[in-house]
Protein backbone atom coordinates (compact mmCIF):
# COMPACT_ATOMS: atom_id res chain seq x y z
CA UNK A 1 0.00 0.00 0.00
CA UNK A 2 2.89 2.13 1.05
CA UNK A 3 4.28 1.96 -2.93
CA UNK A 4 0.96 2.95 -4.57
CA UNK A 5 0.84 6.10 -2.51
CA UNK A 6 4.21 6.51 -3.38
CA UNK A 7 3.80 6.46 -6.95
CA UNK A 8 1.11 8.90 -6.48
CA UNK A 9 3.37 12.33 -5.05
CA UNK A 10 4.71 14.45 -7.61
CA UNK A 11 8.65 13.31 -7.99
CA UNK A 12 10.87 15.63 -5.77
CA UNK A 13 13.90 16.79 -7.46
CA UNK A 14 17.18 15.38 -7.28
CA UNK A 15 19.96 15.91 -4.55
CA UNK A 16 22.58 18.02 -5.35
CA UNK A 17 25.01 16.41 -7.19
CA UNK A 18 28.15 17.79 -5.04
CA UNK A 19 25.95 17.53 -1.55
CA UNK A 20 28.43 14.58 0.01
CA UNK A 21 31.58 16.36 -0.94
CA UNK A 22 30.42 20.02 -0.40
CA UNK A 23 30.06 18.54 3.51
CA UNK A 24 32.71 19.31 5.83
CA UNK A 25 33.96 16.92 8.48
CA UNK A 26 31.39 16.75 11.48
CA UNK A 27 32.82 16.71 15.27
CA UNK A 28 32.46 13.09 16.50
CA UNK A 29 31.64 12.79 19.95
CA UNK A 30 34.69 13.81 22.39
CA UNK A 31 32.64 13.97 25.79
CA UNK A 32 29.15 13.47 27.82
CA UNK A 33 28.55 17.38 27.43
CA UNK A 34 28.11 15.66 23.27
CA UNK A 35 25.97 13.09 24.03
CA UNK A 36 23.67 12.24 27.11
CA UNK A 37 24.94 9.31 28.66
CA UNK A 38 21.51 8.96 30.73
CA UNK A 39 19.20 7.34 28.69
CA UNK A 40 21.73 5.78 26.58
CA UNK A 41 21.84 1.63 26.94
CA UNK A 42 25.41 0.82 28.61
CA UNK A 43 26.27 -1.88 25.19
CA UNK A 44 27.88 1.72 23.93
CA UNK A 45 32.04 1.67 24.00
CA UNK A 46 32.50 5.51 25.98
CA UNK A 47 34.73 7.39 23.49
CA UNK A 48 37.16 8.38 26.40
CA UNK A 49 38.23 4.76 26.89
CA UNK A 50 40.76 3.00 24.58
CA UNK A 51 39.08 0.65 22.41
CA UNK A 52 39.61 -2.83 22.58
CA UNK A 53 40.63 -4.84 19.33
CA UNK A 54 37.86 -7.25 19.71
CA UNK A 55 34.82 -5.82 21.91
CA UNK A 56 33.97 -8.41 24.66
CA UNK A 57 30.10 -8.46 24.21
CA UNK A 58 28.48 -11.63 24.38
CA UNK A 59 25.23 -12.88 23.87
CA UNK A 60 22.52 -14.62 26.63
CA UNK A 61 22.76 -18.29 25.08
CA UNK A 62 19.00 -18.48 24.63
CA UNK A 63 19.19 -15.11 22.64
CA UNK A 64 21.99 -16.81 20.50
CA UNK A 65 20.00 -19.77 19.64
CA UNK A 66 16.54 -17.91 19.15
CA UNK A 67 18.76 -15.83 16.37
CA UNK A 68 21.01 -18.08 14.92
CA UNK A 69 17.89 -18.76 12.34
CA UNK A 70 18.56 -15.49 10.90
CA UNK A 71 21.23 -15.19 8.20
CA UNK A 72 22.65 -11.51 7.23
CA UNK A 73 21.42 -10.36 4.17
CA UNK A 74 22.99 -7.44 3.41
CA UNK A 75 21.63 -4.75 0.82
CA UNK A 76 22.76 -1.63 -0.64
CA UNK A 77 22.49 1.68 0.98
CA UNK A 78 21.78 3.39 -1.19
CA UNK A 79 19.20 1.37 -3.26
CA UNK A 80 15.35 2.00 -1.93
CA UNK A 81 13.67 -1.27 -3.31
CA UNK A 82 10.37 -2.76 -1.00
CA UNK A 83 11.22 -4.68 1.79
CA UNK A 84 9.13 -8.19 2.76
CA UNK A 85 7.32 -6.39 5.38
CA UNK A 86 4.02 -6.82 7.30
CA UNK A 87 1.26 -5.37 5.61
CA UNK A 88 1.44 -1.36 6.10
CA UNK A 89 -1.92 0.61 7.05
CA UNK A 90 -3.21 3.30 5.46
CA UNK A 91 -3.00 6.69 7.50
CA UNK A 92 -5.58 9.00 8.80
CA UNK A 93 -5.62 12.86 9.95
CA UNK A 94 -7.67 11.29 13.30
CA UNK A 95 -4.85 10.27 16.37
CA UNK A 96 -7.73 8.78 18.58
CA UNK A 97 -6.20 5.95 19.83
CA UNK A 98 -8.51 3.04 21.80
CA UNK A 99 -8.06 2.35 25.31
CA UNK A 100 -7.17 -0.48 27.19
CA UNK A 101 -7.48 -2.08 30.85
CA UNK A 102 -3.54 -2.10 31.81
CA UNK A 103 -1.72 -2.31 35.21
CA UNK A 104 1.65 -2.95 35.76
CA UNK A 105 3.35 -5.85 37.53
CA UNK A 106 4.93 -5.56 40.88
CA UNK A 107 8.72 -5.03 40.83
CA UNK A 108 9.16 -3.95 37.33
CA UNK A 109 11.16 -0.37 36.83
CA UNK A 110 9.22 2.76 36.67
CA UNK A 111 9.67 3.08 33.14
CA UNK A 112 7.94 0.05 31.99
CA UNK A 113 4.33 0.27 30.63
CA UNK A 114 1.43 -1.15 32.35
CA UNK A 115 0.62 -4.12 30.91
CA UNK A 116 -2.75 -6.05 29.92
CA UNK A 117 -2.92 -9.83 29.73
CA UNK A 118 -2.49 -8.91 25.37
CA UNK A 119 0.91 -7.11 25.40
CA UNK A 120 1.85 -5.97 22.40
CA UNK A 121 5.16 -5.13 20.84
CA UNK A 122 5.96 -3.58 17.22
CA UNK A 123 8.90 -2.86 16.31
CA UNK A 124 9.81 -0.57 13.10
CA UNK A 125 12.82 0.35 10.88
CA UNK A 126 14.54 0.25 7.52
CA UNK A 127 16.55 -3.06 6.39
CA UNK A 128 18.54 -4.04 9.15
CA UNK A 129 14.77 -4.07 11.06
CA UNK A 130 13.48 -6.24 8.23
CA UNK A 131 16.08 -8.87 7.47
CA UNK A 132 18.01 -9.33 11.05
CA UNK A 133 17.05 -7.52 14.44
CA UNK A 134 12.66 -7.75 13.64
CA UNK A 135 13.07 -11.93 13.11
CA UNK A 136 15.67 -11.76 16.46
CA UNK A 137 13.28 -10.19 18.43
CA UNK A 138 10.57 -12.20 17.39
CA UNK A 139 12.36 -15.42 18.23
CA UNK A 140 13.10 -14.06 21.03
CA UNK A 141 10.07 -13.23 22.30
CA UNK A 142 8.33 -16.63 21.07
CA UNK A 143 10.26 -18.93 23.23
CA UNK A 144 10.45 -16.91 26.40
CA UNK A 145 7.56 -14.68 26.07
CA UNK A 146 4.57 -16.32 23.39
CA UNK A 147 1.65 -14.73 25.10
CA UNK A 148 3.02 -11.44 24.38
CA UNK A 149 1.88 -10.29 20.60
CA UNK A 150 4.84 -8.94 18.11
CA UNK A 151 4.45 -7.23 15.25
CA UNK A 152 7.02 -5.26 12.28
CA UNK A 153 7.65 -3.14 9.58
CA UNK A 154 10.87 -2.76 8.02
CA UNK A 155 11.08 -0.69 5.01
CA UNK A 156 14.36 -0.64 3.30
CA UNK A 157 16.63 2.67 2.82
CA UNK A 158 13.84 4.59 4.84
CA UNK A 159 14.59 6.69 7.81
CA UNK A 160 13.58 10.55 8.68
CA UNK A 161 15.37 12.68 5.99
CA UNK A 162 13.37 11.08 2.84
CA UNK A 163 9.78 11.73 3.77
CA UNK A 164 8.68 11.57 -0.06
CA UNK A 165 9.90 8.26 -0.50
CA UNK A 166 8.83 6.78 3.09
CA UNK A 167 6.82 9.37 5.83
CA UNK A 168 7.32 7.08 9.27
CA UNK A 169 5.76 9.89 11.35
CA UNK A 170 2.80 10.23 8.61
CA UNK A 171 2.07 6.47 9.24
CA UNK A 172 1.99 6.20 12.81
CA UNK A 173 -1.34 7.27 13.95
CA UNK A 174 -2.81 4.20 11.58
CA UNK A 175 -0.39 2.15 13.75
CA UNK A 176 -1.53 3.29 16.84
CA UNK A 177 -5.14 2.56 16.40
CA UNK A 178 -4.69 -0.73 14.35
CA UNK A 179 -2.33 -1.95 17.03
CA UNK A 180 -2.32 0.34 20.30
CA UNK A 181 1.12 -1.47 21.20
CA UNK A 182 2.35 -1.44 24.92
CA UNK A 183 6.25 -0.91 23.30
CA UNK A 184 7.84 0.64 20.23
CA UNK A 185 11.27 -0.51 18.89
CA UNK A 186 12.62 1.83 16.42
CA UNK A 187 15.63 1.10 14.13
CA UNK A 188 16.42 4.33 12.02
CA UNK A 189 19.06 6.76 11.52
CA UNK A 190 21.93 4.99 9.62
CA UNK A 191 19.81 5.85 6.12
CA UNK A 192 19.46 9.31 7.04
CA UNK A 193 23.03 10.66 6.21
CA UNK A 194 22.15 13.08 3.65
CA UNK A 195 20.44 16.15 2.99
CA UNK A 196 16.42 16.50 3.75
CA UNK A 197 13.98 16.60 1.60
CA UNK A 198 11.57 19.64 2.63
CA UNK A 199 7.97 19.03 1.22
CA UNK A 200 8.23 23.05 0.06
CA UNK A 201 10.19 21.42 -2.61
CA UNK A 202 13.39 22.33 -1.18
CA UNK A 203 16.58 20.54 -0.08
CA UNK A 204 18.48 21.29 3.21
CA UNK A 205 22.06 20.66 2.96
CA UNK A 206 23.90 18.89 5.68
CA UNK A 207 26.19 20.74 7.86
CA UNK A 208 24.13 23.17 8.47
CA UNK A 209 21.72 24.78 11.71
CA UNK A 210 18.72 24.51 9.59
CA UNK A 211 19.55 20.65 9.22
CA UNK A 212 20.42 19.88 12.48
CA UNK A 213 17.37 21.92 13.47
CA UNK A 214 14.90 20.09 11.31
CA UNK A 215 16.20 16.96 11.93
CA UNK A 216 15.54 17.30 15.54
CA UNK A 217 12.08 18.31 14.80
CA UNK A 218 11.48 15.06 13.06
CA UNK A 219 13.19 13.35 15.72
CA UNK A 220 10.73 14.66 18.43
CA UNK A 221 7.54 14.76 16.27
CA UNK A 222 8.11 10.77 15.90
CA UNK A 223 8.91 10.31 19.67
CA UNK A 224 5.77 12.47 20.29
CA UNK A 225 3.38 9.98 18.59
CA UNK A 226 5.41 6.75 19.54
CA UNK A 227 4.40 7.76 22.84
CA UNK A 228 0.79 8.84 22.66
CA UNK A 229 -1.05 11.43 24.16
CA UNK A 230 -0.36 10.04 27.37
CA UNK A 231 3.26 9.12 27.41
CA UNK A 232 2.53 5.88 28.41
CA UNK A 233 4.51 3.91 25.78
CA UNK A 234 8.17 2.70 25.83
CA UNK A 235 10.08 3.48 22.89
CA UNK A 236 13.74 1.87 22.68
CA UNK A 237 15.86 3.25 19.75
CA UNK A 238 18.42 1.38 18.59
CA UNK A 239 20.37 4.09 16.62
CA UNK A 240 22.75 4.13 13.58
CA UNK A 241 25.39 2.34 12.79
CA UNK A 242 28.78 3.71 11.81
CA UNK A 243 30.28 2.53 8.59
CA UNK A 244 33.62 3.15 6.72
CA UNK A 245 31.72 5.79 4.11
CA UNK A 246 32.41 9.49 3.71
CA UNK A 247 28.61 10.38 4.54
CA UNK A 248 28.53 8.10 7.55
CA UNK A 249 32.08 9.79 8.62
CA UNK A 250 30.58 13.20 8.28
CA UNK A 251 26.88 13.11 8.75
CA UNK A 252 26.23 10.01 10.44
CA UNK A 253 27.88 11.49 13.41
CA UNK A 254 25.26 13.94 13.43
CA UNK A 255 22.48 11.58 13.08
CA UNK A 256 23.86 10.01 16.08
CA UNK A 257 23.99 13.04 18.15
CA UNK A 258 20.78 14.66 17.61
CA UNK A 259 18.67 11.56 18.20
CA UNK A 260 20.58 11.23 21.37
CA UNK A 261 19.63 14.22 22.43
CA UNK A 262 16.45 14.47 21.71
CA UNK A 263 15.26 11.51 23.28
CA UNK A 264 17.42 12.29 26.26
CA UNK A 265 15.36 15.99 26.57
CA UNK A 266 11.81 13.67 25.63
CA UNK A 267 9.64 13.50 28.73
CA UNK A 268 8.36 10.31 27.81
CA UNK A 269 9.69 6.71 28.70
CA UNK A 270 12.14 6.86 25.85
CA UNK A 271 15.53 4.93 25.50
CA UNK A 272 18.50 5.27 23.14
CA UNK A 273 20.53 2.17 22.08
CA UNK A 274 24.02 3.45 21.25
CA UNK A 275 25.18 1.45 18.05
CA UNK A 276 26.50 4.09 16.59
CA UNK A 277 29.44 4.43 19.59
CA UNK A 278 29.55 0.95 19.82
CA UNK A 279 30.05 0.54 16.17
CA UNK A 280 33.26 3.72 15.86
CA UNK A 281 34.79 4.11 19.77
CA UNK A 282 37.04 6.69 17.59
CA UNK A 283 36.55 9.26 14.92
CA UNK A 284 37.50 7.11 12.01
CA UNK A 285 38.14 3.77 13.56
CA UNK A 286 35.71 1.24 13.55
CA UNK A 287 35.12 -2.52 14.72
CA UNK A 288 35.79 -5.39 12.91
CA UNK A 289 34.70 -8.40 15.18
CA UNK A 290 32.58 -8.83 18.17
CA UNK A 291 32.71 -11.95 20.29
CA UNK A 292 29.19 -13.68 20.38
CA UNK A 293 29.22 -17.06 22.50
CA UNK A 294 33.32 -17.04 23.38
CA UNK A 295 33.83 -16.99 19.16
CA UNK A 296 35.06 -14.01 17.45
CA UNK A 297 32.94 -12.97 14.52
CA UNK A 298 32.88 -10.35 11.76
CA UNK A 299 30.68 -7.58 12.89
CA UNK A 300 29.67 -6.10 9.29
CA UNK A 301 28.51 -8.04 6.57
CA UNK A 302 29.77 -8.53 2.80
CA UNK A 303 28.95 -4.66 2.17
CA UNK A 304 30.31 -3.28 4.68
CA UNK A 305 27.66 -0.97 5.66
CA UNK A 306 25.08 -3.53 7.45
CA UNK A 307 26.45 -5.04 10.69
CA UNK A 308 26.01 -9.77 10.16
CA UNK A 309 23.82 -11.35 12.18
CA UNK A 310 26.02 -11.47 14.83
CA UNK A 311 27.07 -7.85 15.04
CA UNK A 312 23.19 -7.62 15.27
CA UNK A 313 22.61 -9.88 17.55
CA UNK A 314 25.45 -8.60 20.03
CA UNK A 315 25.32 -4.47 19.35
CA UNK A 316 21.22 -4.47 19.24
CA UNK A 317 19.58 -7.39 19.94
CA UNK A 318 21.30 -7.69 23.75
CA UNK A 319 21.26 -4.40 25.20
CA UNK A 320 17.71 -4.12 23.63
CA UNK A 321 16.25 -6.72 25.51
CA UNK A 322 18.57 -5.71 28.58
CA UNK A 323 15.51 -2.88 28.02
CA UNK A 324 12.55 -4.91 27.40
CA UNK A 325 12.80 -7.99 29.56
CA UNK A 326 12.17 -6.25 32.78
CA UNK A 327 8.91 -4.65 31.48
CA UNK A 328 7.77 -8.31 30.69
CA UNK A 329 8.02 -9.74 34.19
CA UNK A 330 4.93 -12.32 34.81
CA UNK A 331 4.74 -13.06 31.49
CA UNK A 332 7.04 -15.50 30.89
CA UNK A 333 6.84 -18.56 29.33
CA UNK A 334 5.61 -21.69 31.48
CA UNK A 335 7.70 -24.72 32.22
Amino acid sequence: MAASLLCCRPAPPRAPADAESSVAVAPAPSSEKDVPRDRISDASIEPAQAPPATPEVEAAPELAEAASEVEAAPESAEAAPESAADEPLATSEDDAEPVTRRSRAPDVPDYCPALGRDAFVYALGSSTLASLLGPMIQSALKRRYPGVAFRKWGKASSGLARPDFHDWIAELPGLNREYDPDVYVVNLGTNDAQPLWDPRDKWIHARTPEWEARYGERVDALLDRLAGADRRRLIIWVGPTAFAKKNSRQIGVRVHEVIARRIQAFDGHAFYVDAYTATSPRPGEYIETVRVGGKTRPAYGDDGIHLSSDGVRALMLRPLLALLEPCLKGQEKQR
